[in-house]
Formats: structure tokens, sequence, C-alpha cells
């Protein structure tokens, strides 16, 4: 199985390039103002451009008003939305295009009833709850409350990084990785080191 590798928080020319070099699918730009990896519309609808590498281009939001998004979908018409706060499936499928849906995870979830709410996903998205942030939290979570029978496909993300990527892939076999602060410098730079080690290492366990 091949897997999807999403790199998120993208920035810069330089860190879209070395990701799509490396063997990325996937790249995040958070229009989350609230980010430290915030990029505006026109910066990240600029920088888009520049690429030409052929790639998904996601835009993550979280509880984003309406109009906003339409606004960048529109900017962008070949952009899935990833929404990533607690957005309701009537919400997520007014746009009326494949999107993502970000499920933070915490003791006690129901992940089978999660999911069945939002069947219409293209992808789910699992991410480490920390209370008043969403996403590139640098936290992994308890992978043990991943269990039941989970009907899509999903990304797996939070906190992970070429450390514990054997563990993930070995215990979870998601059909994604989607890696962030586990390949950065600093939030928002990252390190071309940290990036070409954990995609070769994802793209080889690819074949295994």
């Amino acid at each position: 199985m091949k897997r999807k590798i999403k790199i998120c928080g993208i920035t810069s020319l330089e860190d879209a390039d070395n990701s799509l070099q490396f063997g990325a699918d996937v790249l995040g730009f958070n229009l989350y103002s609230k980010s430290k990896r915030y990029i505006d519309l026109n910066a990240s609808s600029n920088l888009i451009g520049q690429i030409s590498i052929p790639f998904e281009k996601v835009f993550v939001f979280v509880n984003e008003d309406e109009g906003y998004v339409a606004e960048c979908l529109k900017e962008v018409p070949d952009a899935i939305p990833q929404f990533h706060g607690e957005e309701d499936p009537v919400y997520c499928e007014s746009f009326g295009r494949n999107y993502i849906k970000a499920i933070r995870v915490k003791k006690g979830i129901d992940l089978e009833d999660s999911f069945r709410k939002f069947y219409s996903a293209s992808m789910i998205l699992l991410d480490s709850y920390v209370k008043e942030s969403y996403g590139g939290t640098g936290s992994s979570f308890d992978w043990d409350l991943i269990d039941g029978h989970l009907e899509k496909p999903f990304f797996l993300a939070g906190g992970l990084n070429f450390s514990n990527l054997g563990e993930a892939l070995k215990k979870i076999n998601p059909a994604g990785i989607d890696l962030n602060s586990g390949v950065e410098l600093s939030p928002g730079i990252k390190d071309k080191t940290k990036l070409k080690d954990c995609i070769k290492f994802i793209r080889e366990s690819d074949d295994r």
C-alpha cells in the first residue's frame, strides 16, 4: 500500500519544493490566523502558483466564517478544505466538494461514531487533542484509542517524527501520514534533513 504523505504548515517555496522532491503527495497551507504557521490567502495562492511539481493542495481552516472559506476555494479551485475545529457535517458539506475532517482524539472519544458522523468526508485526519490548540502541537496521542472498525481511510497526525514513525506504521497502519512539527526547525520552517529522512522511511515502508 502506498500511503499518502502530507506535509502541513508550508510557508515557503523551498519547503514546498523539498517536500515534493523527496516524495510527499500533499501540502497543507494553514489559513487559521491564530496558527504559528499561518499563511494568508494571497501569500498561499502566490506560493502555490510557483510550485512546478504536481501535488494535492489542502487549505486548513478552524471554525472559519463560511464566506471566507468560499473565497479561498474560489481563489484556488482545486484546493481541498481541511476542517480542523468543531465544524459539523452540514457545514463541511455546504461547500460542495471533497473535504478532510480532523478529529482531535482524547480519552473517551467514540471514533466509530465520529467516522459515521462524517461519512461524507473524503478522508479523516486523527490528531492530538490539546485544549485551545488546533494541530501542530508536537504532541502525540494514545494510539490505543484507535480501535474498532473505522470505515474510512484516515491520516495519522500528532507529534509524528523519525523516532516514532516506525511504531506508528506498524501499530496503526494508516492510509496517510501527516507531518508538521516533527520535521521542523521552528514553526513554519521545515528541516530539510528531517523531511528527507521521514519521507524516505515512509516510502520504504510502503513496500513492506
